[in-house]
């Protein structure tokens, strides 16, 4: 009976302990797995990193486009507003009732033009 209860403990210990090389392959596995997360995880943050860097330049670019034809608009209304002040077209505004000089006396010299 010695020699079976021996027998007995000497077996159990051994079915529950794992042997070195499995451990050694169980943390080569897991660590396999790990790095491989690793890399789908930057590789996935990379890839989130540069659309989001294409979407911000393709909104840069329309807003270069939007700012170009604003200010082509705005030198066109920077024209109109120059052809309106021109001389011509006061000359021509009969709502500013201009009238023209008549008997214009033209002084030269150093004398004084007002009166005392």
């Amino acid at each position: 009976m010695t020699s079976s209860y021996f027998s007995q403990n000497n077996s159990r210990p051994s079915q529950h302990r794992a042997r070195p090389l499995e451990k050694v392959q169980d943390s080569t596995f897991s660590l396999a797995i790990l790095i491989g997360f690793l890399v789908v995880s930057l590789g996935f943050f990379s890839i989130l990193h540069v659309n989001q860097t294409a979407t911000k330049g393709y909104q840069i670019l329309g807003l270069e486009k939007e700012h170009s034809i604003l200010i082509l608009g705005n030198e066109k209304w920077a024209m109109k507003v120059a052809k309106l002040h021109s001389l011509d077209a006061l000359k021509n505004n009969s709502s500013l009732y201009m009238v023209k000089a008549k008997n214009s006396l033209f002084i030269r010299g150093d004398s004084a033009v007002a009166k005392k």
